[in-house]
């Protein structure tokens, strides 16, 4: 079932539990758990945070810590029904925050009420009618009984022997009424596993979970603005994963620019705070931290236009540096060693010949940036690729170690 209210279905029907935090391994879950963990230190409320990998993990996490009563599964668990899944305990409140879709049937019907969904649903998911899905009891017991009422009819049958009459007008009446309901149960079927496959046929992602975490924070009029930022670190990561659109990430942008407006009206003027500002992005990765050159060879947009894994994709990057006048010698340096002017119309100089090499829609994109006092702002994209350098670290560091090294990483 899906829940009303984020403050009073399920946040404060967390509070004096010990919680139970189930993490899928993606940057959106490091900072959906990052923002629950903010809230529920601040209410003094005990939890656990495990990170899972697989369906497998997921049952053998959930078996080890099977005496907590309130579990919050986030970007893991929504498309799967859960109660299957951990054989059915009782007792236990699940909530589940997935931006995995679609989201299974028996998690949005759930009879008692145990699994709750805290991701709203959205209009174009197309949930399937109750009525579609589950049959009235009532009509499946008269359904199952059809052949024990089959038998008495051919009794009664016999019973009337050859002459016509009244027993024998009444049997052939209700012989007609079960065929018609078998009909009619045989059409229901069909229309449900055609409903079903239409609403399972195709995987996407809704809305990040850290959006709805931030949402859960602001219905208890918490609002920071490192949860903010955290929350727009895996918008993010949806974006530059291409788990969205651009029409529905600007949309989303746009109302997180409320968030951030409010906080920038509500702010001091001390340095210590996080300053969040929205500008224009390039759509090249850590070039502010590397070189330029390296940057657009490593960035999947700029690779893929131009064939960077051939000679011959290289010769055309080079001929498209040269005609927006961008040396060699200056963009294989580090970018804070480039010539400064530049470094200040980068944008301008690298839209140029942008439609000329199709990488218009590639070249930019609207985000957001980050700056504790007079430190060097950083913007939101780099700092997803940090923390996903943390999450996909070589080595023989367990997955719980890079979840949590992820999770220190959103720390200032």
């Amino acid at each position: 079932m899906y829940v009303d209210h984020y403050r009073k279905d399920f946040y404060e029907l967390l509070l004096g539990h010990r919680v139970l935090i189930i993490a899928g391994y993606d940057v959106d879950s490091v900072c959906s758990t990052k923002i629950l963990q903010y809230l529920l230190r601040i209410d003094e409320n005990p939890y656990i945070v495990i990170c899972v990998s697989g369906v497998q993990e997921l049952k053998a996490k959930f078996n080890d810590y099977r005496n907590i009563r309130r579990v919050v599964l986030i970007n893991c668990g929504g498309s799967l029904d859960v109660m299957d899944l951990f054989d059915n305990p009782t007792d236990v409140v699940i909530f589940i925050i997935d931006s995995h879709r679609p989201t299974h049937i028996l998690n949005i019907y759930n009879e008692n009420k145990q699994v709750r969904i805290v991701t709203p649903a959205e209009d174009n998911e197309d949930i399937p009618a109750f009525d579609d899905i589950f049959r009235v009891d009532q009509e499946i017991l008269e359904s199952d009984e059809s052949s024990e009422e089959d038998e008495e009819l051919e009794e009664e049958d016999e019973g009337a022997g050859p002459s016509p009459g009244g027993k024998r007008k009444r049997g052939v009446e209700r012989r007609a009424e079960l065929v018609q309901k078998r009909k009619d149960r045989r059409d229901w079927e069909i229309n449900r596993n055609k409903v079903i496959f239409n609403y399972t046929k195709h995987n996407y992602y809704g809305v990040p979970s850290s959006l709805i975490a931030l949402e859960v924070a602001w219905s208890k009029s918490i609002g920071d603005s490192e949860i903010v930022w955290w929350s727009i670190v895996g918008l993010t990561e949806h974006f530059i994963q291409h788990r969205m659109d651009r029409p529905h990430y600007t949309l989303l942008v746009s109302q997180l620019q409320n968030h951030v407006a409010r906080i920038q009206h509500e702010s001091t003027s001390s340095l210590s705070c996080l300053k969040i500002s929205f500008e224009n992005e390039l759509y090249l990765f850590l070039y502010r931290h590397w070189n330029l050159y390296a940057s657009m060879k490593a960035t999947p947009a700029w690779r893929c236009k131009f064939r960077l894994w051939s000679c011959k994709g290289t010769q055309r990057l080079h001929a498209y540096l040269a005609e927006v006048g961008l040396p060699l010698k200056e963009v294989r340096q580090t970018f804070c060693a480039m010539n400064y002017s530049l470094r200040q119309d980068l944008k301008t100089i690298l839209c140029k010949k942008a439609d000329k090499y199709d990488l218009l829609e590639d070249m930019s994109f609207g985000s957001f940036f980050a700056q504790y006092g007079y430190v060097y702002k950083f913007s939101a994209m780099d700092h997803y690729l940090s923390v996903l350098a943390l999450l996909e670290e070589p080595g023989e560091k367990t997955l719980g170690t890079r979840f949590f090294n992820a999770l220190q990483c959103l720390c200032k």
